[in-house]
Order: C-alpha cells, then sequence, then structure tokens
C-alpha cells in the first residue's frame, strides 16, 4: 500500500538496494518508540488520508493504517509481514525480500542502512547536511535530497532514535511525526491477535 505521495516517496528511494535483516536490525531505534505520522500538503494534513500510528520493538515494527494493520518481523534474507484487516478479523502473512517496494512502504519512517550517506552513495543520489535542527521538540539532521528521477527533497531525521521525524518534497507534499514516545510498547502490538482468522496462507 503505497499512502505517500511522489516527492515523499523520493525518501524512501534512496534506501540501501539489497540490504538483509541484521542492517534493517542497525537501523531499528535503539530504544523503542511509537509514534503518529501524517499526510500534508503544504504543512496542513491531508484529507482523507489516514493517520499513519508506527510502533517498533526489537526486530519488529506496527504500521496502523486503520483500516489495515501490518506487523513486520525481521528474519534472515527476508521480512515477515502480516496484514490484518481490521473490520472483518482476518489476515494475510507474506514474506518479502529487503529489497521490495512493498517493503519499503512499511519501513517509511527508518533510516536507510547504514545512514543517509551510504544510501545516497550507493543509489548515486545527491544528499547534503544541511544541519541540526529542532522539530517536534526533538533534535534533528537536517538532509536535502536530490534524486534524478523524484526531484528534490528535504527531511529531518531524529539525531537520538535515527527515524523520520518530517520530510517535504518538491511538490509541496510532506510527512511529520506528531505524538512521539520513547515509552515500550505493549508486546502484544507485535503479534496476530488470537481472534484473526488467516486467509489464503501467503496471499495478499
Amino acid at each position: 500500500m503505497r499512502v505517500l505521495s511522489v516527492g515523499v516517496a523520493a525518501a524512501i528511494s534512496v534506501m540501501a538496494v539489497g540490504a538483509g535483516a541484521q542492517d534493517w536490525e542497525q537501523s531499528l531505534p535503539k530504544k523503542p518508540f511509537s509514534a503518529e505520522y501524517v499526510v500534508t500538503v503544504s504543512g496542513q494534513a491531508m484529507q482523507g488520508m489516514p493517520t499513519m500510528k508506527v510502533a517498533t520493538s526489537e526486530r519488529a515494527l506496527r504500521v496502523d493504517f486503520g483500516a489495515h494493520v501490518a506487523i513486520v518481523q525481521l528474519r534472515p534474507g527476508m521480512a515477515q509481514v502480516s496484514t490484518l484487516m481490521v473490520n472483518d478479523k482476518t489476515y494475510t502473512v507474506q514474506s518479502l525480500p529487503y529489497d521490495s517496494e512493498d517493503l519499503e512502504a512499511y519501513l517509511f519512517m527508518l533510516t536507510p542502512p547504514g545512514g543517509y550517506e551510504a544510501a545516497c552513495e550507493e543509489e548515486a543520489v545527491s544528499c547534503e547536511k544541511v544541519g541540526v535542527e529542532d522539530v517536534a521538540g526533538r533534535q534533528a539532521e537536517h538532509w536535502k535530497v536530490e534524486d534524478p528521477t523524484e526531484g528534490m527533497m528535504d527531511s529531518w531525521i531524529d539525531s537520538e532514535l535515527g527515524i523520520l521525524l518530517m520530510a517535504t518534497g518538491g511538490d509541496g507534499s510532506g510527512i511529520e511525526a506528531r505524538n512521539i514516545s520513547t515509552a515500550a510498547s505493549p508486546g502484544s502490538l507485535f503479534k496476530v491477535p488470537g481472534d484473526y482468522t488467516l486467509e489464503g496462507g501467503e496471499a495478499w
């Protein structure tokens, strides 16, 4: 599911291709966090777009889109994604390689393995660290990214957690983290509830 605009998707496109589970484990925040992400247009929340609720734990993350929830477990060679359909209490399970575009949509808030500089060098994308600024009450590294096909964008990465706090694209679209917390989330958030029914094996 791609809920991000072309401009914001440029941030995701610089993620290192072919990264493995160990690489993505290093990209997970050193401490658990949770936040809400809002897609914006010219600084205002985009109408009709869900607020994405994100939480991480050791080797796992959860992205809640409202109508469906993705629970991503990091595995050797593949990430296992359980997609919960909230309305009818069913779920599917799929294994996705770490260079999958489908997986990128669920890892959008994580810094690329090795950081922006390494990812930009590998992907032949121009990156410039502008400085350190305050975003949502937290210190953040401000990066300017220029992708030959996607265009210009700015992103702000939390200096402590290494997560995306905000990104804005040349088309005026963006994404912004709100209600950030470093309190541990319950382990049950990263498990499929017992009253959900598996449908279709590993098919979507």
